[in-house]
């Protein structure tokens, strides 16, 4: 039961963080891409906007397909949105990355996180374990902006998707080893 939790706990935080972390860097990458406000607003707000529009539909397709299934192929889509992302030359190929290809992914892995989590626990364990979930992704939310400070001071502001590219794999093989298929 935690190896399922700590499964969970470390993926979902990327989902918010994702929302914050790019907001301090906005001024480093408005002059790499030699762009505008209003378009680059479309990366950080494009995310937001993809993954809650879809949000309700990741969890009827968790539903219908099995949560650990669209927590799997959420997190590719992650993985590799955020791998374009942090390759990207422009502003377009940012938002492609950023707003729709993770924005999708997320919109998948969260509710799928919440379904597994509500079929794995039972009675004052399940309180638990979702208070954990809040708490830990409440966390990365307050954490997202210092994280990226830190890695656009310190480094490069690409290291805010680079690192969901590192974390991604090893949620998706938590996943598929340790959680049940319940399809």
């Amino acid at each position: 039961i935690a190896r399922k939790l700590v499964t969970l706990q470390s993926a979902a935080p990327t989902l918010a963080l994702d929302s914050t972390v790019l907001n301090v860097a906005i001024p480093t990458i408005l002059r790499e891409f030699h762009t505008t406000l209003p378009s680059l607003q479309w990366v950080v707000t494009g995310y937001s906007l993809t993954f809650a529009a879809l949000l309700i539909i990741g969890g009827r397709l968790g539903d219908v397909f099995g949560a650990r299934r669209m927590f799997v192929i959420g997190a590719a889509l992650f993985g590799v949105g955020s791998l374009l992302a942090s390759l990207s030359g422009g502003v377009v190929s940012l938002v492609v990355g950023e707003a729709l290809i993770e924005g999708i992914g997320a919109s998948l892995m969260l509710p799928a996180t919440l379904g597994i989590l509500s079929s794995t626990f039972r009675g004052q364990e399940r309180a638990t374990a979702f208070a954990m979930w809040g708490a830990v992704m409440g966390a990365a939310v307050a954490f997202g902006p210092l994280l990226g400070g830190f890695l656009t001071t310190n480094y490069s502001w690409r290291w805010a998707f680079r690192i969901n590219v590192i974390v991604v794999p090893f949620a998706i093989v938590g996943a598929l080893v340790v959680m049940q298929r319940v399809d």
